[in-house]
């Protein structure tokens, strides 16, 4: 049986991972920022040493929905340019938008994966990615120190003490219609 070679996941490497999936939402530009396959992510997540990284990735899932979600909704309120593109073959004037995030519904094809990805969250892994992104930046040193169980143990308890007195909360996002309605 093959084994998944662990040691390329340097915590160097799954710190790069999480960020660039919190930025970008896809787990192949994630994986090509650190020369692996979306295979191996999605392998690694779910070895037991790689519990830091899961959540990491649980937090950035959330992170980039809520970001995609924002730019989707600053889209419908305000649209982005077009530009008029003429197709020497036929003539025939296409119009472009030139935000390539949200071009030809790729935006709002992002925001369903991420939405899918987000509702097959247990409420516990939801939790935790929520108190992740609460301090996102110091569970990435985490990660960057090889995340092990103190440590996260500890992440888990401070920030639930940070809560209470806290401005980092997180609501349910709602939507001006529902799927399951």
């Amino acid at each position: 049986m093959f084994r998944i070679a662990a040691y390329h996941w340097s915590p160097a490497a799954q710190r790069r991972f999480i960020e660039v999936l919190a930025e970008t939402g896809s787990v192949q530009q994630a994986s090509n920022a650190v020369s692996m396959s979306r295979v191996a992510a999605y392998r690694f997540r779910k070895r037991a040493v790689a519990r830091a990284f899961a959540i990491g990735w649980d937090a950035a899932v959330l992170m980039a929905e809520e970001e995609h979600f924002g730019k989707l909704m600053e889209y419908a309120l305000a649209p982005v340019e077009y530009i008029g593109v003429r197709n020497p073959q036929t003539g025939r004037l296409h119009f472009r938008c030139t935000d390539p995030t949200l071009g030809r519904g790729k935006g709002t094809a992002m925001l369903l994966r991420l939405d899918q990805a987000s509702k097959a969250m247990t409420a516990e892994e939801r939790n935790r990615a929520q108190a992740v992104m609460c301090d996102f930046e110091a569970f990435l040193g985490i990660i960057e120190r090889g995340g092990d169980e103190a440590e996260l143990t500890q992440f888990f308890g401070d920030t639930a003490s940070q809560e209470e007195d806290s401005l980092c909360v997180t609501f349910p996002r709602i939507l001006p219609f529902s799927a399951e309605a």
